[in-house]
């Protein structure tokens, strides 16, 4: 049972992960096209490839939108302002269509959640209640052999 309970975790994880990543992928593709856009445009100093992770991604773009909002059109980053207005200025990047984005994002996180406290949540609290089950036989099975006194008659 314990070892069904530990099987059911690691499913439910690796599940939640894959269901994480799908509903991160619409956000991932879009960040993805605007680093694209940015190392096209030179606007980025560090300049990031495909398969670099999404940590190196970020921080280029997070350091290309800090110079884009405090500097905007300065002379310094006007490739950045350009390639921003682009991304920012394309018809698949209207409000309605990032409203609905932020709405699919939301129910998609929801839905994980939902699946993390059925599929992981659920069988750890099993886990953890039958492993104190053991712990209580255990300890009481050492209290018979220290003190030698038996609880049950073996005969009965």
């Amino acid at each position: 049972s314990i070892m069904a309970h530990v099987r059911a975790i690691g499913r439910g994880l690796r599940d939640a992960a894959s269901s994480w990543t799908g509903a991160l992928r619409q956000l991932d593709v879009k960040f993805d096209n605007l680093v694209t856009l940015l190392r096209n445009y030179s606007a980025i100093p560090e300049v990031p490839t495909i398969h670099d992770s999404a940590t190196v991604k970020g921080n280029a773009m997070r350091l290309s939108l800090r110079h884009y909002i405090v500097s905007a059109r300065s002379q310094r980053f006007v490739s950045a302002a350009s390639a921003l207005d682009q991304f920012f200025g394309a018809p698949l990047m209207n409000d309605q269509l990032l409203q609905r984005m932020i709405r699919t994002l939301e129910s998609s996180a929801s839905s994980v959640e939902g699946h993390l406290r059925k599929n992981v949540l659920a069988p750890s609290r099993s886990l953890v209640w039958d492993s104190l089950e053991l712990k209580g036989l255990a300890g009481a099975m050492d209290s018979i052999s220290c003190h030698g006194v038996q609880l049950m008659d073996p005969t009965a």
